[in-house]
């Protein structure tokens, strides 16, 4: 699939639409960002919602959002952050598979 931008060439993009940085060559990057210089980098979170849930439920939307604005805006697609915070509570899954917390990070 391509796209041809105002005044350069064609553009390829990946499958799904997007121009992700992680599927093209660094020069096509370079023409793109001469075009538009704005990327989109999707953030989730990689934290627990339950058992009915994959840990990466937020990183898995925010992908499928950025994937979408990429294509239909023709804007560079950055690889997703994943970035979380739980803080214990109530509805804490400290105790639970995944869940990493600062000191075992720090060691």
């Amino acid at each position: 699939m391509s796209d041809a931008p105002e005044g350069g060439s064609a553009v390829e993009k990946e499958p799904s639409g997007s121009f992700s940085l992680t599927t093209l060559p660094w020069p096509e990057v370079g023409r793109i960002l001469a075009r538009d210089p704005r990327l989109v980098v999707p953030i989730g979170a990689l934290v627990q919602h339950g058992p009915h849930l994959p840990l990466g439920a937020n990183t898995i939307i925010t992908e499928a959002v950025g994937q979408e604005i990429s294509r239909r805006c023709g804007l560079l697609l950055a690889p997703s952050f994943d970035y979380g915070v739980c803080t214990p509570g109530k509805e804490s899954y400290a105790d639970r598979p995944g869940f990493v917390e600062k000191p075992f990070i720090e060691r």
